[in-house]
């Protein structure tokens, strides 16, 4: 079982057209302010994304085209996602984290 402290939580929640959402660390202890950001989603767009990822992922298996590159497509779509459904405050939060897990609380 991992530490409690080795562990982030990225909560995110849907208001409309937004996803609203704050990183913090799993044994704090729950204050009465989080400081949530938003950033406006364009829904359809991230649909394309994932059905691209879906696709990347069952050519894996056909192993056309190479391996490494399969890695690559998938790499570069991931990063699409990062930029379309997170804040600048918790991309910064999350890349300058020292913790091993993530929990995702949707």
């Amino acid at each position: 079982m991992p530490d409690r402290h080795d562990s982030l939580v990225l909560e995110i929640s849907r208001s409309g057209q937004k996803l609203k959402m704050c990183v913090f660390e799993e044994g704090e202890i729950a204050r009465t302010v989080r400081h949530y950001s938003q950033c406006p989603v364009n829904f359809e767009d991230t649909g394309r994304v994932c059905q691209d990822i879906r696709r990347i992922l069952n050519r894996s298996h056909l192993r056309s085209p190479a391996p490494q590159e399969l890695l690559e497509n998938l790499k570069k779509t991931g990063r699409l996602l990062w930029e379309q459904l997170l804040t600048r405050p918790v991309k910064e939060e999350l890349k300058a984290c020292a913790a091993r897990n993530l929990v995702l609380s949707l």
